[in-house]
């Protein structure tokens, strides 16, 4: 479990990208995840801050990641 405050939910990350929350997790879910899926306290998928603000960052926006 992580510390709910500092993970954002799959519709936050979505609309950061501009992307669906399908999308996103399929992202957690590839062979090298684009994304690290945690749980919050309420077993629900959640989504580091930190990580998702420096994929932001890097410029992807969904294409083949070569981070």
């Amino acid at each position: 479990m992580a510390d709910d405050n500092n993970l954002m939910t799959r519709g936050e990350v979505a609309r950061k990208f501009g992307m669906t929350s399908e999308t996103v997790s399929k992202w957690a879910r590839r062979k090298v995840p684009v994304l690290t899926e945690v749980r919050t306290t309420e077993d629900r998928p959640g989504y580091r801050r930190t990580e998702v603000e420096e994929l932001y960052r890097s410029g992807f926006r969904g294409g083949p990641y070569r981070g």
